[in-house]
């Protein structure tokens, strides 16, 4: 992000602002705000990639979760589904995390529907994709609510 941003490549920094979002809510220190990942979906949405658009607001879904809101995070999760699918050659890894992250978001929330119809969804997704890590932690999943 810091060469991006010195070299001025304002067109990349969209991707790894996202990346260091989700570095820091994995390690419980989000050093992104919520006004920076909205810039950061802006600024995708500007350059119309879908696959930054889906990861930007996924991390803005997860912000919001992380802060208690649900309900402002699963529309964030819907935005990012749409963004993510918006266009057919669309990174099928990114739209596979994606529907993991709104199953966990759901599973949170005590939607054990929504989790299963999201889990369901990428269980197929996956498969399709060969995406084998995302098949196994969908199958899991979807067993562990059985």
């Amino acid at each position: 992000l810091d060469v991006a941003r010195s070299q001025r490549w304002i067109a990349f920094e969209p991707f790894p602002m996202a990346v260091l979002a989700e570095a820091g809510l994995a390690q419980g220190t989000p050093p992104v705000t919520s006004a920076e990942l909205e810039r950061c979906f802006a600024m995708s949405c500007h350059l119309d990639d879908p696959c930054w658009e889906g990861a930007s607001s996924r991390m803005l879904a997860l912000h919001h979760a992380r802060a208690g809101d649900t309900d402002r995070a699963l529309r964030w999760m819907t935005v990012a589904r749409t963004r993510a699918m918006s266009k057919s050659d669309t990174w099928a890894a990114m739209i596979g995390t994606i529907l993991l992250s709104e199953a966990e978001i759901r599973l949170g929330a005590g939607d054990t529907p929504g989790a299963d119809t999201a889990l369901r969804e990428l269980i197929g997704h996956a498969a399709r994709a060969n995406l084998d890590g995302l098949l196994r932690r969908g199958l899991g999943l979807l067993s562990s609510l059985a």
